[in-house]
């Protein structure tokens, strides 16, 4: 495994993000439920080299847990992915987690939310191989053993910049460096992910996401009829009025790194 370097971070712009979350869960119309996704060294810890220099996210998330859940519900997945760590929840190369660690979080998030879970079977999901991500972009560690990427082949469509796509995946992705942009055609300010109305499914959910999520949301057409997507790191309008929308759910849905030291909300 290669583990991204997370050594240290801005605690004003930590904490600047945590208040806004609260700010918003505080006037929004839908129940919000927040999951934090731990980067990839807090979870392996059977494969972390001893020693390793790194922020204590489970500790400093736990800080802000109190300010938190006083307006929204916390989802806790970094358990269940540390429990099932040598089942392949991270990739080797690149810092997000596989499918089945989205999986494992899309579970915990239907739980928490009263729905029913799309049921996969792995065995059956589609598969890209030779993919080498971000992790192995920044040092090329000789002798890298590359990932696979999994999917499966949910009906539905996505929206961004005016047009609308047949399908949630970017095939055309596989053939470039970055194949995890396969998910959700990469990263958007905004996008709607359309599959339409089902038995069990709800309306409408919200969620302000990094690319962690991008691998999540294609099982949670399943539960959803319209899923909105917001990337606060490119987003330019007012996250704080989306509060205010007509959504059955809202999810908030962010990686650690990202909470800490990107100052978007």
């Amino acid at each position: 495994y290669l583990f991204p370097k997370f050594q240290s971070y801005d605690e004003s712009t930590y904490w600047d993000n945590v208040k806004s979350i609260q700010d918003f869960a505080s006037i929004a119309e839908a129940p919000v439920r927040v999951l934090v996704a731990p980067s990839s060294y807090t979870v392996l810890t059977d494969y972390v080299p001893s020693g390793l220099p790194s922020v204590d996210e489970r500790t400093e998330l736990n800080k802000c847990l109190p300010l938190l859940s006083s307006e929204c519900e916390i989802i806790n997945v970094w358990d269940d992915l540390e429990k099932n760590q040598h089942d392949y929840v991270f990739y080797r190369t690149d810092h997000h987690w596989t499918t089945y660690g989205a999986y494992l979080a899309y579970q915990k998030y239907c739980e928490a939310a009263g729905l029913i879970p799309y049921n996969a079977f792995f065995d059956a999901a589609g598969t890209a191989e030779d993919f080498l991500g971000t992790s192995y972009s920044k040092c090329k560690k000789v002798g890298t053993i590359a990932d696979t990427i999994s999917y499966f082949p949910f009906d539905a469509t996505i929206t961004f910049e005016g047009k609308t796509y047949p399908g949630i995946y970017d095939f055309t992705k596989l053939t470039t460096r970055d194949k995890y942009a396969m998910f959700l055609y990469g990263n958007h300010a905004e996008s709607v992910v359309e599959s339409g109305e089902g038995r069990n499914k709800k309306e409408s959910l919200l969620i302000i996401k990094d690319s962690y999520a991008d691998s999540v949301i294609p099982f949670l057409t399943e539960n959803y009829a319209n899923i909105t997507c917001i990337d606060p790191r490119y987003y330019l309008g007012s996250i704080q009025e989306l509060a205010k929308g007509d959504y059955d759910d809202i999810l908030i849905l962010l990686g650690f790194e990202n909470l800490a030291t990107e100052g978007t909300w």
